[in-house]
């Protein structure tokens, strides 16, 4: 019997670079027959690449992508809506997609199931999708685990002007076989475009403090992305913690942000803390100690943060409404 084990980032951004690793994949005690291919597939529109070798540890494929596609099966292809009264349930057809031919793909699923409504799709230029009904429409995200709506911006029910589409998602399909048996695993991962990420701070940023930082890059790793996107979480998460909603009373998300100079230093030093706490050892406390540094710094940074924020989503700054000053903890007028 054949386990196959797939490890993948799941979130990262177009053309940088990750690693898909199937180093763990093993066979149980007692099969007969050897494992003798081990193939990668990056994309359902991709190819199969056979990265089987005697030695286990290097059953790994370094890819990235290129193109801001949506790979859409089973698993995620399912929209649930009510229109006159009744729900139904659509599913698009199974295929990869850019974002315009996948809404081409969702209008033909709704109109198919529930004539006479006819719906149309707009993009506006914060990638926020705008559904046109010809008749009473209620969208019904989250429904399901195979809801396809959440993931093109839409996450409360009956909304019809999502959030921004941040990124595609994309199948990574590992095939693991020997001469008597195949298993197959899959696993989605969000490919955000630079624009969808809208991170607060990027590697220039941390060589500006470390200038050797970039050696420092974990096998596989082609940036330090992933320590930017977890910086913008516990940035966003702090806000929301400390009360901060916009003017629907939401949270504050990073899109909210016109002008990311506002937290930039905080985000950088909060991503060097990360990666000093990640690399710390036993044997030498000088990463401790610049863990700690960072800290402070993070700290200072944020205490002086005064944000300009988009509240109403307009893509503006509200300039009478949105200062944040973090030391405060409140709005205030300016």
């Amino acid at each position: 019997m054949i386990i196959g084990i797939l490890h993948v980032e799941k979130q990262l951004q177009l053309k940088d670079l990750t690693r898909f690793d199937a180093s763990r994949s093993i066979l149980v005690k007692g099969s007969i027959d050897p494992i003798n291919s081990v193939k990668i597939k990056g994309g359902a529109d991709g190819s199969d690449v056979e990265v089987f070798g005697p030695i286990p540890k290097n059953w790994f494929l370094d890819f990235v992508f290129n193109d801001y596609k949506f790979d859409v099966d089973a698993t995620n292809s399912k929209m649930i809506f009510e229109t006159s009264g009744t729900r139904y349930e659509a599913d698009v057809v199974a295929g990869t997609y850019t974002l315009a031919t996948l809404l081409v793909a969702m209008k033909t699923a709704i109109e198919l199931i529930a004539p006479p409504l006819t719906v149309s799709f707009s993009v506006d230029e914060r990638n926020r999708i705008k559904i046109t009904p010809s008749q009473s429409l209620k969208i019904l995200p989250k429904s399901s685990s195979t809801d396809l709506f959440q993931h093109i911006g839409f996450k409360e029910d009956g909304q019809l002007q999502g959030n921004p589409v941040g990124y595609g998602l994309r199948k990574i399909t590992l095939t693991v076989a020997s001469i008597s048996e195949t298993t197959t695993v899959e696993e989605y991962i969000e490919v955000y475009s630079k624009q969808g990420d809208a991170l607060f701070a990027e590697d220039a940023d941390l060589v500006g403090f470390e200038n050797d930082i970039m050696k420092w890059l974990p096998a596989g790793r082609g940036s330090f992305t992933d320590l930017h996107r977890k910086s913008q979480r516990s940035i966003l998460d702090w806000i929301d913690r400390q009360g901060y909603r916009d003017d629907n009373n939401k949270k504050i998300t990073k899109f909210a942000f016109i002008d990311n100079t506002d937290v930039r230093m905080w985000s950088t030093y909060l991503a060097l803390k990360l990666f000093f706490m990640g690399v710390q050892n036993s044997t030498d406390d000088v990463f401790k100690r610049k863990a700690e540094y960072y800290h402070k710094l993070e700290i200072e940074s944020r205490d002086r943060a005064v944000l300009s924020l988009d509240l109403d989503g307009d893509n503006k700054e509200d300039l009478n409404k949105s200062t944040v000053d973090i030391r405060s903890g409140r709005l205030f007028f300016r």
